[in-house]
């Protein structure tokens, strides 16, 4: 954490972690994990990243543990509203309640809010699909959707 108070900054993160049913600090790890693995350079920090997700609202965190596509859906909606509102951008605060943004980082940080969306949204994209394959195989009712190979 870039704070001098990094004690209330992970007690803060671990008091949103508990009001989102431990979703919190997985969707950092998801986040962080997608921009290492881009093919593109996203300009967001770590810092920021954890500060997009703790200002996302603990209801649209919360949700029930196996729903990931759920809370990745969650947060593409808040990375938009924040590329696209810049009174949003600018209220962004840090787990210890600091200020994210200031004049000369807020283009680069729509850049990269917009490029994390990107990736974030392959992934949901790629689990619509995989789910939409999987019901079709296992419908039983539709033997036509089911590939030759995989019928019995």
């Amino acid at each position: 954490m870039e704070s001098s108070n990094s004690i209330l900054a992970l007690h803060n993160l671990n008091k949103k972690d508990d009001n989102s049913n431990s979703n919190a600090k997985v969707l950092i790890r998801v986040l962080k994990n997608l921009k290492s693995d881009s093919k593109e350079s996203i300009t967001l920090t770590g810092y920021q990243i954890t500060s997009i997700v703790y200002s996302l609202e603990d209801y649209a965190l919360a949700k029930p543990n196996g729903q990931i596509l759920f809370l990745l859906l969650e947060c593409s909606i808040f990375l938009k509203r924040l590329i696209d509102n810049p009174f949003m951008r600018r209220s962004l605060k840090s787990p210890e309640n600091n200020a994210v943004l200031n004049k000369t980082n807020e283009e680069s940080f729509v850049h990269g809010c917009n490029k994390l969306k990107n990736e974030l949204d392959v992934i949901i994209k790629h689990l619509v699909l995989e789910i939409d394959l999987y019901t079709r195989i296992k419908d039983t009712n539709q033997p036509h959707l089911i590939p030759n190979n995989l019928q019995t």
